[in-house]
C-alpha cells in the first residue's frame, strides 16, 4: 500500500516538474490566454499534490521521509511560483481594460475638485453631510487611508475631536466612521434633535414672507422625523404647530379643516399661506425695479429740496444783513457834529 502511494506522488511529482518547466518568465497581451492555461494546470496539480500527500501520511506505515521531503520542497517552489504568475496575470488584465482604468483615473482627476462638505458635530446636520461624504468620497473606489484622510479633513469642533486620536491608517477608517455615527448619527438622538429644533421655532409675524418663513422651517423638521420612522400625528404637535402664527390664520385653517390631522392643518396651512403671497404680490407691492427706481426718485426730490432750503436759508441771511445795515445808516448824528454846523 505503502508502494502504491508514494508511486502516485511520484507521477504528480513529475506533473509538477513538467509545468514548472513551462511557466513564462514574462505576462503580456500576447501570451495571456496560455499564462492563464498554465495557472489553471499548475493550481489543480498542487490541489491533487495536498490531497495525496495527506492521504500518504495517514495510510502510510512507513513514510519515506527523504523521498517525501523532496517532494514537498517542489510543492512549496510550485506554490510561489503560482503566486507570482496570479499577480503577472492580474496585472495584465487590469491594464487590459483601459474603460476601467479610464474610469479610475478621472475620479482621482475630479477628487481634487471636489467641493467636501464640512461638518462640525451638529446632531441635526449630520445626515445631510454623511450623505455628500459617502457620494464624493466613501463609495469611490479609493484606498481606505485615504478616505480617512478626507474624513479627517472634513469634520471640524466636537467631530473632529473624537477621532483626532486615531491614526491615518487603512484599518482606522471603518474606526472612525463607526464612532461618528455611534456619537452623531444615533436615530434616537436625531428625533430629540428635531422636536427641540421645532419647539425652539419663532411664532411667525404678520407677513405672508414670515408665514412662508416659519412654515418652511417646521415642514423640513416634521419631514425628517416622518423619515426616520417618527409619528408626527399627536396632539402635542398639533398644538405646537398652531401657536406658531398669529390668531387670524389659526381661525381661517379652523374654518377649513375637519379631522384637524397633522397632514391636513399642514395641507392648508400651505394653501392658505401662498393666497396670502399672491395677495399682497396682486395687492401692489413693489417689484424690485420698482422700488429701486422710487428709491432712485426719492433722493432726487430729496436732494431738490435741500437745495431749494439751502437757498432760502441763504436769502433769508441776506435779508437779515440788509435790515441790520438800514437800520445802522439811520442812526442819529453825533452831537458834535451838530454843534459844528
Amino acid at each position: 500500500m505503502d508502494d502504491i502511494l508514494l508511486a502516485r506522488l511520484r507521477l504528480i511529482n513529475d506533473k509538477l516538474t513538467t509545468d514548472l518547466e513551462v511557466i513564462p518568465g514574462t505576462v503580456n497581451l500576447e501570451n495571456l490566454v496560455q499564462a492563464q492555461i498554465t495557472y489553471s494546470k499548475l493550481e489543480a496539480t498542487l490541489k491533487r499534490l495536498s490531497g495525496d500527500l495527506t492521504e500518504y501520511f495517514r495510510l502510510a506505515s512507513t513514510p519515506a521521509s527523504d523521498e517525501i521531503c523532496l517532494i514537498s520542497g517542489l510543492q512549496l517552489q510550485a506554490e510561489e511560483t503560482l503566486a507570482e504568475l496570479k499577480v503577472k496575470i492580474d496585472q495584465i488584465s487590469t491594464s487590459s481594460k483601459p474603460s476601467e482604468k479610464l474610469t479610475e483615473a478621472n475620479s482621482s482627476c475630479r477628487l481634487p475638485k471636489l467641493q467636501l462638505p464640512v461638518y462640525n458635530g451638529d446632531v441635526l446636520a449630520w445626515y445631510e453631510f454623511w450623505d455628500a461624504f459617502r457620494s464624493n468620497i466613501d463609495a469611490r473606489n479609493l484606498p481606505d487611508v485615504d478616505k480617512l484622510s478626507y474624513l479627517k479633513t472634513s469634520v471640524t469642533g466636537d467631530a473632529k475631536k473624537v477621532i483626532d486620536g486615531l491614526a491615518t491608517t487603512s484599518t482606522n477608517y471603518a474606526i472612525a466612521v463607526t464612532i461618528l455615527k455611534e456619537r452623531f448619527g444615533k436615530t434616537s438622538h436625531l428625533i430629540d434633535a428635531h422636536y427641540a429644533t421645532l419647539y425652539k421655532i419663532k411664532m411667525a409675524k404678520g407677513s405672508a414672507d414670515d408665514y412662508r418663513r416659519t412654515f418652511n422651517e417646521i415642514e423640513r423638521n416634521l419631514k425628517i422625523l416622518e423619515s426616520l420612522g417618527e409619528n408626527i400625528n399627536h396632539n402635542h404637535l398639533r398644538f405646537m404647530l398652531l401657536e406658531k402664527f398669529p390668531s387670524d390664520l389659526v381661525y381661517e385653517i379652523k374654518l377649513k379643516v375637519k379631522d384637524d390631522s397633522i397632514q391636513e392643518l399642514r395641507s392648508h396651512l400651505d394653501k392658505i399661506i401662498t393666497a396670502k403671497e399672491d395677495a399682497e404680490r396682486i395687492s401692489g407691492r413693489k417689484r424690485p425695479q420698482e422700488t429701486e427706481a422710487s428709491t432712485v426718485g426719492t433722493l432726487y426730490v430729496n436732494a431738490k429740496r435741500a437745495r431749494y432750503a439751502n437757498q432760502s436759508q441763504l436769502q433769508h441771511s441776506n435779508q437779515s444783513k440788509q435790515n441790520h445795515q438800514g437800520r445802522f445808516d439811520k442812526r442819529p448824528k453825533d452831537t458834535t457834529e451838530k454843534s459844528q454846523s
